[in-house]
């Protein structure tokens, strides 16, 4: 799917570019964007989940020939639903275009942020919270306000109002973005804004709580597991696990979810995850480049490597 963006970097100038999103990724963004401080290997649970919920608004066809969200039958129509699967979609390109616009190397829910440092859960704020570091090696955070809708447009007066959303919160950031995605049956836009603002100095206390959180409990769920070298990109090794395993772990917690190995054993699904991985679990003190080179092998392989080093694939 190519999406149009309309961008508005920090010195108020406007451009116009498209961004690519294979299935796979947005599956990823989806499943883990805004999830606030579960651990990740619960939220391996909402993957098959969501994907079989929302299966008829992401029809192959619809997604890579006319760049759009499908929408299903009539007889299976339920405008909530479709609410709310143009809410998550909203979020999933906002987590997306963090990453490419942006350099984002790790996001976080905003309330799972606030939890962690004891602030009072009250008045508005926006829904992710991000870390990267700069080309020039400076250490940022900043927010993003994360939007999804069915109509055609979104006005400059409306996407100051997301943009004051953005704003809110009470924890400090270099810059705050309203990323709102419109449009999403017909041909997917959207708007990403992030007009310059007072600069925060980089919580490293915090940014070491979030990734300890995220990598420890994806590393303690899989370290037994044998693990399958898998790719070698820009010098970092990745490795594979088939998920199938994991959901038969995950089956002895959770035997409601049973009926679903099905869609592991016929699509071969795996999970991968950086072979840096325990050194991740204890917590980073300093967020990750940006991982190159991988554009040109998402299409032709089947996989999808987020900058947080996590990914998918289809073997």
């Amino acid at each position: 799917m190519k999406i149009n963006v309309t961008y508005q970097n920090s010195q108020n100038i406007i451009t116009e570019c498209d961004y690519s999103l294979t299935q796979l990724g947005f599956i990823k963004h989806m499943v883990t964007a805004g999830q606030h401080n579960e651990p990740f290997f619960t939220k391996l649970i909402r993957l098959p989940g969501l994907y079989l919920t929302y299966i008829h608004y992401m029809k192959k066809s619809a997604f890579y020939n006319e760049n759009r969200f499908s929408e299903p039958d009539i007889s299976f129509s339920d405008p909530t639903q479709k609410s709310q699967f143009s809410n998550l979609a909203g979020r999933a390109i906002a987590d997306f275009l963090s990453k490419k616009i942006d350099n984002s190397s790790f996001t976080v829910n905003y309330e799972a942020a606030m939890r962690i440092q004891k602030m009072p859960i009250k008045c508005s704020r926006p829904d992710l919270l991000a870390f990267r570091r700069t080309d020039d090696g400076k250490f940022e955070q900043f927010a993003l306000e994360a939007k999804g809708f069915c109509r055609q447009s979104i006005s400059d007066k409306k996407m100051l109002e997301h943009k004051k959303q953005a704003s809110s919160g009470s924890i400090p950031v270099d810059f705050s973005v309203a990323s709102i995605s419109y449009n999403l049956y017909n041909s997917v836009k959207c708007k990403y804004y992030d007009p310059k603002e007072n600069e925060s100095v980089f919580d490293s206390k915090l940014f070491r709580m979030l990734t300890k959180s995220y990598y420890n409990n994806i590393f303690k769920n899989i370290r037994k597991y044998k693990q399958h070298f898998y790719k070698k990109i820009n010098n970092e090794n990745f490795y594979c696990i088939n998920m199938l395993d994991l959901y038969k772990k995950i089956y002895q917690v959770y035997p409601l979810h049973s009926s679903l190995l099905c869609l592991f054993r016929e699509r071969h699904f795996f999970l991968i995850v950086p072979e840096r991985l325990e050194e991740y679990a204890e917590g980073m003190k300093e967020p990750l480049s940006t991982l190159k080179g991988l554009d040109e092998i998402y299409d032709n392989e089947g996989i999808y490597i987020d900058n947080d080093r996590i990914g998918l694939a289809i073997g």
